[in-house]
């Protein structure tokens, strides 16, 4: 994660942009609901909590992304070298089998990006809506409580995808 800060920091030179990235979401949902503690501002504080929770959230989720994605490559590379290794050198269809387990790695990293994605998403509404309810505990139960369970969603029913078991 602080490799990601660094690089967003170098990148960037923008500090309102470092300050959503690096934002404590448990003290700025106590802020934002004390300034806003009318029952009738309720839509600004969920408006305002789900942007600094996505926000805040951003770069754990692609540093999260980041080290599964690599764990996936690996594990495709380790299972290519394998296959290579038992394969008789008379076996020349090689170009069929590396399609498919190509074919397969991409939908694997595409199917990981949109679990992050959706993740990162059920986050920030998760946060926004423990602040109405509890502001700061609130928002890290809500958040991490929709993490969860857009987890339990897009899980399709397979092993892990870093566990490489046979490609599809």
């Amino acid at each position: 994660m602080r490799s990601y800060e660094y690089v967003a920091d170098r990148l960037s030179r923008n500090k309102v942009l470092m300050d959503k990235l690096t934002m404590d979401p448990f003290h700025a949902s106590q802020k934002i609901a004390a300034e806003h503690p009318a029952r009738e501002e309720r839509s600004i504080v969920v408006s305002e909590m789900f942007h600094t929770t996505f926000w805040a959230n951003l770069i754990a989720f692609v540093a999260d992304y980041s080290v599964h994605q690599a764990l996936l490559c690996f594990g495709y590379y380790v299972y290519v070298q394998n296959q290579r290794k038992k394969k008789k050198p008379e076996n020349d269809d090689d170009d069929g089998e590396l399609g498919a387990v190509f074919t397969s790695l991409i939908k694997k990293s595409t199917q990981l990006a949109m679990a992050r994605g959706f993740g990162l998403v059920c986050s920030a509404a998760g946060g926004a809506a423990g602040t109405l309810v509890w502001p700061g505990w609130g928002a890290m139960l809500g958040s991490s409580l929709s993490e969860g369970m857009a987890g339990v969603i897009m899980d399709d029913g397979q092993p892990s995808t870093t566990a490489v078991s046979k490609p599809l």
